[in-house]
């Protein structure tokens, strides 16, 4: 076997030890040879290399074995000890932010969007000398934007020089995803759920997103726009989209057209307004994406619906659009469906996910 293939069938060997590990918890090196079908040996030297570099804790049981011996030695992720700065965009603003890898916050900054490269790096600079205690300790950088990374038509930012310029004017590696998708990796890592295969996820504010995990991934396409509902045409006498369609779903039932029809300055005073005019507005809004998402779970066959975004601070909104998906779509039962524990936390564990996914569970040599 050349040595390349070796290179690439160790790496994907330390993959499958990280990935047991984020999805079992605590495991000895025993549970990990029968869960990856390696040899004892073969794990013995993988876990080796990932404590060498950091990558795990080692414990020992503190219950008495049954048998005579020593103890057993287990092992768990040390997410914790590795720092990033998050850089998590929206149609209407930036947020920065410290955290682990585990998603732990130490930090967090919101500023008003910006697309200069220079002005942002500026601002995350001013944020991080705020925090020089960790400032020492960041590792990475991890970007989440919404809609496409490589598309300009469909993304807000020239992301190749946003990239550039933070790793530059910062001196640190730096990864970056559409913040749908990094959330699909937040809530794979962080929620403490079991992902249903086929489960599609949907957020809504202030734009429009959707992503579908199925079988242990995420699906991309070619252009990586795969299952993005936010860009189905559901009017087409609508108004044009940034995409350049017209009628948009995200046109149609984004946050800034419902301010505009409902006169309402701010999504804090839609959410809590009680006027009749208000409500029927953002009735017929969910009833809109409710027809939209049993479409997509449809095609998709999507087994479960994950909803998340800044309109869902509103609990009966999440509950209407719920009840209304399901009238749509009857083979979804009410545990299909549901809010995502982390809703309140998008803009922190995206970035970290990132960053894990990037520069913890890829295993790449330049990583340990």
């Amino acid at each position: 076997m050349q040595g390349g293939n070796l290179n690439s069938l160790r790496t994907d060997n330390l993959r499958l030890i990280l990935r047991l590990l984020c999805e079992n918890g605590e495991m000895s090196r025993k549970e990990l040879a029968a869960a990856s079908g390696l040899t004892p040996a073969a794990v013995s030297k993988l876990t080796a290399q990932l404590y060498g570099a950091g990558r795990l804790y080692e414990t020992v049981s503190a219950d008495p074995p049954e048998k005579a011996g020593r103890r057993e030695r287990r092992l768990s992720l040390r997410l914790n000890a590795f720092l990033a700065l998050g850089v998590y965009a929206e149609l209407d603003s930036v947020v920065f932010s410290i955290v682990d890898l585990t998603g732990a916050v130490s930090a967090r900054c919101d500023i008003p969007f910006s697309d200069d490269p220079q002005k942002l790096v500026h601002s995350a600079e001013a944020f991080l000398l705020e925090h020089g205690d960790v400032k020492q300790r960041i590792r990475y950088i991890g970007i989440c934007v919404t809609g496409s990374v490589t598309d300009p038509v469909y993304g807000q930012w020239d992301v190749d020089a946003v990239c550039r310029a933070f790793e530059e004017g910062l001196g640190l590696p730096a990864a970056v995803e559409n913040n749908v998708k990094a959330f699909v990796l937040a809530q794979r890592y962080y929620s403490g759920e079991a992902l249903t295969d086929r489960t599609l996820f949907f957020k809504w504010g202030p734009g429009i997103g959707s992503s579908f995990y199925a079988g242990g991934t995420v699906l991309f396409g070619d252009a990586g726009d795969a299952a993005e509902i936010g860009h189905y045409i559901v009017d087409r006498s609508g108004r044009r989209c940034r995409c350049g369609r017209y009628g948009c779903l995200e046109t149609v039932c984004g946050v800034e057209t419902i301010l505009r029809e409902t006169g309402q300055p701010d999504l804090r005073t839609l959410l809590a307004s009680g006027e009749s005019t208000v409500r029927n507005v953002l009735d017929l809004k969910i009833d809109t994406v409710a027809v939209a998402l049993a479409n997509a779970a449809a095609i998709l066959d999507a087994q479960s619906v994950v909803f998340f975004g800044s309109v869902f601070r509103s609990g009966e909104i999440a509950e209407k659009l719920k009840k209304q998906l399901r009238r749509y779509d009857q083979r979804l039962k009410a545990s299909d469906v549901g809010l995502s524990l982390l809703n309140g936390s998008i803009a922190t564990v995206c970035p970290a996910a990132v960053c894990a996914r990037s520069f913890f569970f890829s295993a790449k040599e330049e990583t340990l």
